[in-house]
């Protein structure tokens, strides 16, 4: 049967982290050809601010079973709001970090009609703004102490949610102790902003919402000011009288993101098209209050749930779940970008990247207890390139005669990483090593791996591997994991795929599953115990050779090897062999 496609969105990183400035600046390579005549240099996904968060992975599988592919659009340029951002200039073009990361979130409802919510599905009431204060900026947040959130308070199989994932705990767990999330405003402080215009009037100029996920205006992407950008810029002019946005303006003058919370679901719950889907993206032109520009923003939603029953292509009221609280997950990604960090997945959904292994992946679903209630509530670690890359985790240089045996901790308690660069590759191709258990934030990792709902798989710990090849970073910094090489040689002169939008043969980062099944790259799970070693397929050694995986996409054969893997009370221990 032909597939139907599914018109859905993807995450894509946006500011630097020391300046938080700019853009990346355009690929030096040609459009190419399967790219739209009308779609410009500035269209391409690679070129903009533009991100949006990835489909829950369990609607996602639905939507597979169904035949309907999913992909994402052409996002719109912004024709008054170049890019500027310096691209990623190689393997220590590394971020420095502001330890105080001062943050706005502003609150947005939608005026009533009939008495009753205008945005489909949601409630008429509104959560309260101490909450999104608590989930973002507290260090507890308790949403089950509303009454309609009270029933989740305790799992179907006895367990107590948990009522201390915060944005603020999460980002100083994961970069233990040196990112502190805070804010000099309290939502509470504007509240609940009334938008000048109906729902509707944020999805096109016909006064309707869109019906189809491949509508011009679905999920808000529309053309300005019928859109996203509109509403932020209405949200943003009516907190200038009681915000002072110059508090939080960085050296240049400018404000380097602001959350924006708006009433209802988001689209990234099932695809329906008359969500606002979760996204990063920048104004069309920036406004200037209080004498510092306002242009970049991230948007989530005050709900989550499939809320009207969406089933990527008709509303069925068996469908329908939730509403449920808020959950971190959306916004420990989406901060990621605004601290410079890329995403990790396919865009195009036909592969996972490195999957439920990155809160810039599939892991920003993860959850604790598993149940869908959950979705997002514990998402996982950074992975290990990711950690590198921000600075919060050195990496310890791999030889064989410098460290012939090494022992690795869980990531949710150290930041050690080792690094094994690939000879003859000027240091733009290298290997790092991390050790994932199910302890902190990585307790999420147990819902992955073919689990039902309820059910805790214990097995998803050990050893994960990641090949960085710099050269596609360079060259496609935002969406590094487009050109999945799901072969066993995993060379790039024997390539076996190339992502058209991107011109790349093989990921940026990828994880070297143990298991060899190469799950990740065709999109069979988001990520099983068989990726990490010794995991379920009992490898306890890396060995590359020429015959099956070279261990380089550039050169014949590269002598690291990594033996003798054993996994002892959370501890990985190994040897390094030449």
């Amino acid at each position: 049967m032909k597939k139907k496609q599914l018109v859905a969105f993807a995450v894509i990183s946006t500011l630097t982290a020391t300046t938080m400035l700019g853009a990346p600046v355009v690929s030096a390579k040609s459009v190419p050809s399967s790219v739209p005549a009308s779609t410009t240099a500035m269209d391409t996904p690679d070129s903009t601010e533009f991100s949006a968060a990835t489909v829950d992975p369990e609607v996602m599988q639905a939507l597979k079973t169904k035949g309907v592919s999913i992909k994402e659009p052409k996002v719109k340029k912004n024709p008054k709001n170049p890019n500027n951002r310096v691209a990623h200039k190689g393997p220590e073009d590394r971020l420095s970090l502001n330890p105080i990361q001062n943050n706005l979130a502003l609150l947005v409802k939608f005026p009533e009609e009939n008495g009753k919510s205008a945005v489909p599905g949601s409630p008429s009431e509104r959560i309260p703004a101490k909450y999104i204060n608590d989930l973002l900026y507290g260090t507890s947040y308790n949403p089950f102490e509303l009454p309609q959130f009270a029933k989740y308070a305790t799992a179907p199989n006895g367990v107590a949610a948990p009522t201390d994932r915060t944005l603020h705990n999460y980002y100083k767990d994961i970069s233990y102790g040196k990112i502190n999330v805070t804010t000099q405003d309290s939502p509470e402080k504007v509240g609940w902003v009334v938008a000048p215009h109906p729902y509707s009037y944020y999805f096109g100029d016909t006064g309707s919402l869109p019906t189809s996920t491949s509508d011009y205006n679905a999920n808000g992407f529309g053309d300005y000011p019928h859109n996203v950008q509109g509403l932020v810029e209405d949200v943003v002019k009516a907190a200038d009288g009681t915000i002072d946005f110059s508090k939080y303006a960085d050296a240049n003058g400018e404000v380097p993101g602001i959350f924006v919370i708006h009433e209802g679901t988001g689209g990234e719950w099932s695809t329906d098209p008359q969500q606002i889907w979760s996204h990063k993206w920048e104004l069309n032109e920036p406004l200037v209050v209080d004498g510092v520009k306002v242009s970049k923003y991230s948007m989530e939603p005050e709900y989550g749930g499939n809320l009207t029953g969406f089933d990527g292509e008709s509303y069925d009221p068996a469908l329908i779940s939730g509403p449920f609280a808020p959950a971190v997950g959306v916004y420990a990604h989406e901060f990621g970008h605004i601290l410079g960090l890329p995403d990790l997945y396919d865009y195009g959904y036909d592969s996972e990247g490195v999957g439920a292994w990155s809160v810039m992946a599939g892991g920003s679903w993860a959850r604790y207890p598993n149940y869908v209630q959950y979705n997002g509530n514990t998402p996982v670690q950074l992975d290990a390139w990711n950690r590198y890359f921000a600075g919060i985790a050195d990496a310890k240089e791999l030889n064989p005669y410098n460290y012939p045996n090494i022992s690795i901790p869980a990531a949710a308690d150290s930041n050690t990483i080792y690094k094994y660069t690939v000879t003859s590759t000027h240091g733009t191709e290298y290997f790092l090593l991390e050790n994932r258990q199910l302890k902190g934030y990585d307790i999420g990792l147990a819902r992955y791996g073919g689990v039902k709902a309820g059910q805790f798989n214990d097995k998803m710990h050990g050893l994960v591997v990641y090949h960085v090849d710099d050269n596609v970073l360079q060259r496609n910094f935002w969406r590094p994991d487009e050109g999945q090489d799901a072969n066993a040689d995993r060379r790039a002169y024997n390539p076996v795929d190339l992502y058209s939008d991107t011109n790349e043969w093989h990921y940026g980062v990828g994880v070297v599953q143990a298991d060899g099944k190469f799950d990740l790259e065709y999109g069979m799970n988001s990520g099983d115990a068989g990726d990490v070693f010794p995991g379920t397929s009992g490898r306890t050694d890396l060995i590359f050779n020429k015959a099956s995986y070279s261990g380089s996409y550039y050169i014949p054969v590269t002598a690291f090897r990594v033996t003798n893997i054993t996994e002892t009370n959370g501890v990985i221990n190994a040897r390094i062999k030449p």
